[in-house]
Protein backbone atom coordinates (compact mmCIF):
# COMPACT_ATOMS: atom_id res chain seq x y z
CA UNK A 1 0.00 0.00 0.00
CA UNK A 2 1.31 3.26 -0.90
CA UNK A 3 0.76 6.55 1.32
CA UNK A 4 0.22 9.73 -0.25
CA UNK A 5 2.63 12.08 -0.05
CA UNK A 6 0.29 14.54 1.33
CA UNK A 7 -0.67 12.03 4.22
CA UNK A 8 3.32 11.52 4.93
CA UNK A 9 4.03 15.44 4.87
CA UNK A 10 0.97 15.95 7.32
CA UNK A 11 2.39 13.45 9.68
CA UNK A 12 5.89 14.68 9.69
CA UNK A 13 4.91 17.98 9.94
CA UNK A 14 2.78 16.81 13.35
CA UNK A 15 5.44 14.61 14.74
CA UNK A 16 7.78 18.34 14.29
CA UNK A 17 5.48 20.90 16.00
CA UNK A 18 4.15 18.66 18.23
CA UNK A 19 4.72 19.82 21.93
CA UNK A 20 6.87 17.62 24.50
CA UNK A 21 6.30 17.79 28.33
CA UNK A 22 9.19 19.95 29.37
CA UNK A 23 9.33 18.42 32.86
CA UNK A 24 7.81 15.67 34.50
CA UNK A 25 8.16 14.55 37.90
CA UNK A 26 10.06 11.67 38.91
CA UNK A 27 7.37 10.35 41.95
CA UNK A 28 4.99 10.14 39.02
CA UNK A 29 7.62 8.33 36.67
CA UNK A 30 8.00 5.60 39.34
CA UNK A 31 4.51 5.35 40.60
CA UNK A 32 1.95 3.10 40.39
CA UNK A 33 -1.66 2.21 41.22
CA UNK A 34 -4.08 -0.87 40.45
CA UNK A 35 -7.07 -0.12 38.54
CA UNK A 36 -9.31 -0.35 41.43
CA UNK A 37 -12.81 1.21 41.10
CA UNK A 38 -14.39 0.92 38.91
CA UNK A 39 -12.88 -2.26 36.86
CA UNK A 40 -11.97 -4.58 40.18
CA UNK A 41 -15.06 -5.87 42.61
CA UNK A 42 -12.58 -6.62 45.11
CA UNK A 43 -11.32 -2.99 45.93
CA UNK A 44 -11.82 -0.81 48.70
CA UNK A 45 -10.24 2.18 48.45
CA UNK A 46 -9.47 4.16 45.21
CA UNK A 47 -6.48 3.99 43.72
CA UNK A 48 -5.75 4.95 40.20
CA UNK A 49 -8.07 7.63 40.61
CA UNK A 50 -6.90 8.98 44.31
CA UNK A 51 -3.15 8.43 43.23
CA UNK A 52 -2.50 12.05 41.74
CA UNK A 53 -3.56 13.58 45.30
CA UNK A 54 -0.99 11.26 47.10
CA UNK A 55 1.82 12.19 45.63
CA UNK A 56 1.28 15.91 45.45
CA UNK A 57 1.44 15.33 49.18
CA UNK A 58 4.35 13.41 49.16
CA UNK A 59 5.83 16.12 47.13
CA UNK A 60 4.84 18.74 49.46
CA UNK A 61 6.52 16.51 52.51
CA UNK A 62 9.79 16.13 50.17
CA UNK A 63 9.82 20.20 49.38
CA UNK A 64 9.10 20.93 53.54
CA UNK A 65 12.07 18.53 54.71
CA UNK A 66 14.61 19.69 51.83
CA UNK A 67 14.64 17.22 49.81
CA UNK A 68 15.49 17.92 46.21
CA UNK A 69 12.79 18.40 43.49
CA UNK A 70 14.98 15.48 41.18
CA UNK A 71 14.79 13.10 44.47
CA UNK A 72 12.04 9.96 44.07
CA UNK A 73 10.92 6.72 45.67
CA UNK A 74 8.99 3.87 44.33
CA UNK A 75 5.29 4.56 45.17
CA UNK A 76 2.63 1.67 44.93
CA UNK A 77 -0.91 2.17 45.67
CA UNK A 78 -3.74 -0.78 46.10
CA UNK A 79 -7.18 -0.74 46.40
CA UNK A 80 -7.42 -3.84 48.58
CA UNK A 81 -4.98 -6.49 50.20
CA UNK A 82 -4.52 -8.23 47.31
CA UNK A 83 -1.92 -6.35 46.18
CA UNK A 84 -2.24 -6.22 42.05
CA UNK A 85 -0.10 -2.97 41.92
CA UNK A 86 3.06 -4.81 44.11
CA UNK A 87 2.74 -2.01 46.91
CA UNK A 88 4.82 -4.70 49.18
CA UNK A 89 7.75 -4.60 47.12
CA UNK A 90 7.75 -0.92 47.06
CA UNK A 91 9.36 1.58 48.97
CA UNK A 92 6.45 3.70 49.86
CA UNK A 93 3.48 1.22 49.81
CA UNK A 94 -0.21 1.88 50.85
CA UNK A 95 -2.49 -1.21 50.76
CA UNK A 96 -6.25 0.12 50.94
CA UNK A 97 -8.18 -0.75 53.90
CA UNK A 98 -11.33 1.24 53.89
CA UNK A 99 -13.23 4.12 52.49
CA UNK A 100 -10.35 6.87 52.07
CA UNK A 101 -8.04 4.91 54.03
CA UNK A 102 -4.83 3.27 53.67
CA UNK A 103 -2.12 1.56 55.16
CA UNK A 104 1.57 1.53 54.69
Amino acid sequence: MQVSKWFKNTCYAALKTREQPRFVDPLNITAMACPAFPLCPLAITEAERGIPGILKRIRAVFEKVGLKYTESVVVRITGCPNGCARPYMAELGLVGDGPNSYQI
